[in-house]
Parts: structure tokens; C-alpha cells; sequence
């Protein structure tokens, strides 16, 4: 998992220093869907869960809708402000 990440910052970096202002980059965590289970429950039972202030930590894995995903990616493309934009520390 570290090469994987290691190698999407390095993309992320890339894509900063080379497209300038063409390049966004989007930070989803779980999208998930009824029809994709495998991501469905696990994203259900983490919605709950990361309001819980002792389970803060999982609030990195931001589930959100697949139908909310379309609409923020159609913000930014619009030039709107999207949370998707801002990476969970």
C-alpha cells in the first residue's frame, strides 16, 4: 500500500508542476452504490461511525454516494467548489 500511495502523490505532484491550473485533483474515499455491495456496506456502516467523535479516524475514508460523486465532479468541472478537492489528513 506505502509504493501505492507513494506513486499517487507522485502523479498528484506531476500533474501540479505539469497541467498548472488544468490538473485537479479529487479526493472520494469510498464511492459507493447499491448495485457495487462491496462497497456499499462497508461505506453504510462508516457513515454512522465517523460522527462518533471516538471514531474520528475513520472519517479519512469519507463515503459518499455515487450519485453525490457525479454531482460534485459536474461542480468542479463547472469551476465550483467541491470538498472532494481537499484531502483528509
Amino acid at each position: 500500500m506505502n509504493d501505492y500511495m507513494r506513486a499517487k502523490k507522485e502523479v498528484e505532484a506531476y500533474g501540479q508542476k505539469r497541467l498548472k491550473s488544468r490538473f485537479i485533483s479529487v479526493f472520494p474515499g469510498i464511492v459507493y452504490d447499491a448495485s457495487r455491495k462491496s462497497s456499499y456496506f462497508p461505506a453504510r456502516l462508516l457513515e454512522p461511525l465517523i460522527k462518533i467523535p471516538i471514531f474520528y479516524f475513520l472519517k479519512s475514508y469519507r463515503p459518499i454516494k455515487r450519485s453525490q460523486f457525479a454531482k460534485d465532479i459536474h461542480k468542479i468541472i463547472e469551476g465550483k467548489e467541491s470538498s472532494l478537492t481537499t484531502r483528509i489528513k
